[in-house]
């Protein structure tokens, strides 16, 4: 995958006069569950694995060096050819788009106790603390709840201040254009008897968020785009109907297709409102 961007990064730039070329990734920024220095150690040593190991490779045409070790001394690391990192040096990106949806948190995770490499763990259910486990790398992190901040129903945090925080920390290191190509929240919304869904909920999520992207305008980050996910409810990931994101309801089960009727959300004329005042309303 890394080899086909760089080669798609690489024509762009040769075929488009004045063409800007970049990959779109799903990104959450990682903090340590506690101020110990072995919990900040995890929180770097998860950053490296879950995101610098690709943002790295975008930017700088290499591998992340700590998490480029780990996976080589646990049998996980890619098959290098040769050109190969010439190849990817050669193509390296314009900007980066993210899909931000919550952050995540690591603790220390010393090796022994019977404790193995575990991929991380997804809530079914939608009934919050349903999650079947968090990932776990032992020597190196452990993934874990945040106690300081509320989830969705399914279970990811909600944290606006994440986006802004993760927008600063990566044009200080890239310093690179960036854009939002995913922002939303995953809910049960309910219609009610008059035809309306009033999702609150909805809207104080993208406020929130949008008011980060604000913050880090201000603090100099150039951004090209904020796009919120998504327009219309669509078939959720592992979740079916049930979990939507939408600006506009369908109206459908996971088993009963019904008419899939399309029913503006309080959220769609909220976000109407705001991208008409270019982001000034949000109220």
């Amino acid at each position: 995958m890394n080899l086909a961007h760089a080669i798609a990064c690489k024509l762009v730039h040769e075929l488009v006069p004045g063409g800007l070329v970049g990959s779109a990734l799903g990104y959450a920024p990682v903090y340590p569950l506690t101020s110990h220095a072995e919990d900040c150690m995890a929180a770097q040593n998860a950053q490296a694995l879950r995101n610098d190991y690709y943002t790295d490779t975008y930017f700088k045409g290499e591998y992340n060096k700590a998490a480029m070790r780990y996976l080589e001394d646990h049998g996980l690391a890619p098959v290098i050819q040769e050109g190969d990192m010439e190849l990817i040096r050669g193509g390296t990106s314009d900007f980066l788009a993210l899909n931000y949806y919550a952050s995540e948190c690591a603790k220390w995770c010393p090796e022994g106790e019977g404790k193995e490499i575990r991929y991380s763990g997804v809530n079914h259910s939608g009934k919050k603390g349903d999650i079947s486990g968090f990932e776990t790398h032992p020597g190196f992190y452990e993934m874990c709840k945040n106690p300081n901040l509320d989830t969705t129903d399914w279970d990811w945090a909600i944290d606006p201040v994440g986006m802004e925080y993760m927008l600063r920390d990566l044009y200080n290191r890239y310093g690179k254009p960036l854009m939002i190509t995913e922002n939303g929240l995953g809910a049960y919304d309910t219609l009610t008897n008059d035809g309306k869904i009033h999702d609150d909920y909805r809207i104080d999520y993208l406020r929130g968020h949008i008011q980060a992207v604000k913050r880090a305008i201000d603090k100099g980050v150039e951004m090209i785009a904020y796009c919120p996910w998504s327009a219309v409810d669509l078939l959720s990931t592992s979740n079916g109907m049930k979990k939507r994101y939408g600006l506009i309801y369908v109206d459908r089960t996971d088993d009963d297709p019904k008419d899939c009727a399309r029913i503006r959300k309080d959220s769609f004329y909220w976000y109407q409102k705001a991208i008409a005042s270019n982001g000034a309303d949000l109220a």
